[in-house]
């Protein structure tokens, strides 16, 4: 049992909360003068069964005791296809009500909006999505009632396909073990003109020749530098080069990765005496580039 306020003769009447009522039974609201009254509770702190408790009432805060809670805006945004959440996605709302947003992260949208600020009843609500490499998508909302606590705009978006200037003019054909592979400048994972060429060609053959195989990427580096550090760079290009695909249309699900830092080197120092000297200056310039570079595999063909 609890005490309910009305503030609109014409309203609904709404629970006091806070002080007034607890988890027990509070009734029997008597004013005896403006700010003070009487009430009747069995609530923890009694000493028989329904106690008289005097209280003093500051109405302000008990309006704002009443007022309901905020409601909520949430979603997330994701690939359509391999259902992975999408960084950097911009939301633009308009209509009833306006907001503009950027996804961060795989962290779900979550904003209060204050309760009778947004006047969404009929609406009607557009939402815009837009994110490099996808498709522009549009949804109308007929409403948000007041009565809905949460908004959720989570949406899926599809991917552009595959510029019809980056396939091969000629149909590609994979032999046995063939591999692709691209190379990379010194200390560096951004992805080359000539690379691109390349990796077009893969995208062509997984979109288009091959299109259940998987493909497994396995990034290396020279010598030069530290065992750790190389790790770390060939993971980089490894991930520059699956980024590449991913934003060409293949799924990510297809694609596998592996990074072997400097330890399968492509051309290595054939002169122990060298080797052990400074393996570092052993090689010609040409020879460590044929060792900074992505191996390219597909799988099950």
């Amino acid at each position: 049992m609890d005490i309910f306020l009305i503030d609109d003769p014409n309203g609904e009447p709404l629970n006091a909360t806070g002080s007034l009522n607890t988890e027990k039974d509070d009734f029997g609201l008597y004013f005896t003068t403006d700010r003070l009254a009487n009430m009747t509770s069995n609530r923890l702190t009694s000493v028989g069964d329904d106690d008289i408790y005097g209280v003093e009432l500051d109405i302000q805060k008990i309006k704002e005791y009443m007022r309901p809670a905020p409601r909520l805006i949430t979603g997330l945004v994701r690939d359509g296809e391999s259902g992975e959440v999408l960084d950097g996605t911009k939301i633009t709302m308009t209509g009833c009500l306006e907001r503009n947003y950027t996804t961060a992260g795989r962290k779900s949208l979550n904003e209060s909006i204050p309760y009778g600020s947004a006047n969404c009843e009929k609406g009607p609500l557009l939402i815009r999505y837009e994110k490099d490499g996808y498709e522009t998508k549009e949804v109308r909302v007929a409403g948000w009632p007041e009565a809905q606590k949460i908004l959720d705009i989570s949406e899926n978006l599809i991917r552009k396909p595959v510029p019809q200037e980056e396939k091969p003019l000629v149909q590609v054909r994979i032999m046995e073990n063939q591999k692709f592979i691209i190379y990379f400048d010194f200390d560096r994972f951004n992805i080359r003109k000539d690379a691109a060429d390349i990796l077009a060609k893969v995208a062509y053959v997984l979109l288009e020749e091959y299109k259940a195989s998987e493909v497994l990427l396995t990034g290396h580096t020279d010598t030069r530098g530290s065992v750790q550090y190389n790790e770390r760079l060939s993971k980089n290009r490894v991930e520059t080069a699956k980024k590449w695909l991913v934003d060409r249309g293949v799924s990510a699900k297809r694609i596998r990765t592996d990074y072997r830092g400097e330890l399968q080197l492509a051309v290595f120092c054939q002169d122990p005496l060298r080797r052990e000297q400074n393996p570092d200056l052993c090689l010609t310039e040409a020879e460590h580039q044929l060792n900074r570079r992505v191996e390219i595999e597909i799988l099950n063909k």
